[in-house]
């Protein structure tokens, strides 16, 4: 009767025989890859990138954009607590904006910094999140757009909020890598 045991590859090089077992991400790997890549990782993880940092642009808006509907929703849900409250009526969608622009621009860039997409996200979000605070209203819903003289300023609040994270409060922004030398300068 024939031995119907699977030999375990290599998960580099599907042809060889694997010696072992990655210690970083338990991939199967072989001799030459044990001899390549010493106790610290295999061909694989050697290739990998580190921090996510190839998502491209659409998928880093689609990620930014779903870490902030919590904020929208419970930041909403707060400002509705306090709508006719003089200083927590503007305090509060500061605050969703800042918590906003945190949130995205940490999904944006995982290796720190902050980006212009990424705080506009959460500028939209902090903006959504007032008016959805503005519906909510326990002692009748308000209108989001009426008076401008009521909902104006924590509009304009939600929109400073934002902007304070990257100027005050954020990482500092990562410089744009440069292309290569230019002996022309």
């Amino acid at each position: 009767m024939p031995d119907t045991t699977a030999v375990l590859r290599c998960a580099v090089h599907p042809a060889r025989v694997a010696r072992d077992r990655c210690p970083n991400c338990a991939r199967p790997r072989c001799a030459d890859d044990v001899l390549a890549h010493g106790e610290d990782h295999c061909g694989a993880c050697a290739v990998e990138p580190v921090e996510g940092g190839s998502r491209t642009f659409p998928e880093r808006v689609i990620a930014s954009g779903l870490t902030v509907i919590p904020v929208t929703v419970v930041g909403g849900w707060i400002y509705s607590q306090y709508v006719e409250v003089s200083t927590f009526s503007w305090l509060v969608p500061a605050l969703i904006g800042v918590a906003g622009a945190s949130a995205s621009t940490t999904v944006w860039q995982r290796g720190g910094g902050w980006s212009r997409p990424a705080v506009v996200i959460g500028l939209i979000a902090a903006v959504c999140g007032t008016a959805f605070g503005f519906r909510l209203f326990p002692h009748g819903p308000h209108d989001p757009l009426h008076p401008w003289h009521v909902v104006g300023l924590p509009y304009l609040c939600a929109v400073a909020g934002s902007l304070l994270w990257p100027i005050a409060l954020g990482p500092p922004r990562k410089p744009k890598p440069a292309d290569g030398p230019n002996p022309g300068r």
